[in-house]
């Protein structure tokens, strides 16, 4: 199922009765700036970072609850990638690999060039083992 767009009242209305909120500005924003378009992926910060752009302030932990509401009705899916959690408003089953970014490598000629290798063969690898459950 995935919920984003939030455009129409009656959806923001259904969100909060189903996650049994009483309306509050905070969430309102909170549940528009994760709504505002397809497939968004983020973390706390990233979140809190907007809220706070729109002079919305939640405390992590009440934020953390909110968040944790909307994984439990569906409305999120939340990844664990090390030690942090990231969100994705696509919630049908698909695959995450979290790789990094090869181009944010500093360092000598032979370092950066280093890092591309890793990852090009980390995406192989991911390749590799995605075919063969997929055969399986």
């Amino acid at each position: 199922m995935n919920h984003q767009f939030i455009g129409s009242v009656e959806k923001l209305k259904e969100i909060f009765k189903n996650c049994n909120w009483k309306y509050t500005k905070q969430r309102s924003v909170l549940v528009q700036n994760i709504f505002n378009g397809p497939n968004k992926h983020f973390c706390v910060n990233t979140i809190n970072e907007e809220l706070k752009n729109n002079k919305i302030f939640f405390s992590y932990t009440t934020l953390f609850n909110n968040l944790n509401d909307l994984v439990e009705k569906n409305y999120l899916s939340r990844i664990e990638c090390g030690n942090q959690y990231f969100y994705d408003t696509n919630t049908s089953k698909h695959i995450h690999w979290g790789i990094p970014d090869p181009a944010r490598t500093n360092g000598n000629e032979k370092q950066i060039l280093d890092a591309f290798s890793t990852v090009r063969d980390s995406i192989l690898n991911h390749v590799k083992l995605f075919n063969k459950q997929f055969k399986e």
